[in-house]
């Protein structure tokens, strides 16, 4: 979604152990309860709704057309993926209203993904790495095992999980605070088969919970791994990006009476007027 319009897309999964929780639990992680009291998946969603409405945020359209007239926004490009690519197409439209006049909020013309971006190439050098054996455990068992930085500086805390069979184990992690309590600081859970692995940029010294969780597995015994990274910057690579335009369209009936690019970028307000489309509405039946 990001890539193809600039746009974010969230999934919520309510409950801390299942998606399905029972209904209490549902209420609580919709309005928050205890120290998230009023900061729950609602105030999330209204966050959201506010960041979304703001016009610092997309693209504005505004002009004259004629009544009734359906205004189309399209744009066709290839997508990339790991190994290839695939043609991928935006439309979206709106019909004016009977002033004449339109305001259309929409997303940026050129894809984030062909921007002008700054590629590092960095060497990461494991500084230290501790493993860890454990298993099988129960469904819905969560065993914690502790990892000490001492070092400071140090670019990445990587932790990966893996296990002999296509089970399926989770991976938390979390930074332990001066009075005990836990902070989570980093994630993994796969679909079933899936090895876990995560990240934690810049870790702080300290002490650290890995915690494998059984999600649905029955028999696997597993292996979890902590590597501290210490990355140096070896080359960085400038890559020139690309201006793309939506093609905004005047139709009658299904008839196109007007074509124009329109370049527009997160935050800007651009003016067009639809006149040739204006000029034809009434000739053409």
């Amino acid at each position: 979604s990001y890539n193809a319009t600039g746009a974010y897309g969230y999934t919520f999964e309510i409950g801390a152990n299942e998606f399905h929780p029972p209904f209490p639990q549902v209420v609580d992680e919709y309005v928050g309860a205890g120290a998230y009291a009023g900061q729950g998946n609602r105030e999330a969603y209204l966050v959201a709704l506010e960041n979304t409405v703001d016009t610092s945020t997309h693209s504005v359209i505004a002009g004259k057309a004629p009544k009734g007239a359906t205004l189309r926004l399209t744009k066709t490009f290839a997508t990339p993926t790991w190994e290839s690519s695939f043609t991928d197409r935006l439309d979206t439209s709106m019909r004016v209203g009977a002033t004449g006049k339109y305001t259309w909020h929409v997303n940026q013309s050129t894809r984030p993904v062909v921007q002008a971006k700054l590629v590092e190439i960095t060497n990461d050098e494991p500084v230290r790495s501790q493993s860890y054996q454990g298993g099988p455990t129960t469904v819905g068992q969560a065993v914690d095992h502790e990892f000490v930085v001492t070092e400071t500086g140090m670019d990445v805390l990587g932790v990966t999980l893996d296990w002999p069979t296509p089970d399926d184990l989770d991976l938390e992690v979390y930074r332990k605070n001066a009075d005990g309590s836990l902070t989570k600081v980093g994630s993994s859970g796969n679909f079933v088969g899936e090895k876990e692995s995560t990240e934690i940029a810049a870790p702080s010294p300290g002490t650290y919970v890995l915690r494998v969780i059984n999600f649905a597995s029955t028999t696997a015994t597993y292996t979890l791994e902590a590597t501290l990274f210490d990355s140096t910057l070896v080359s960085s690579t400038e890559v020139p990006g690309l201006i793309e335009a939506w093609t905004l369209s005047c139709e009658k009936d299904g008839r196109v009476l007007q074509q124009v690019p329109v370049v527009i970028d997160r935050g800007e307000q651009a003016k067009v007027d639809l006149n040739t489309c204006i000029s034809r509405w009434k000739s053409v039946l």
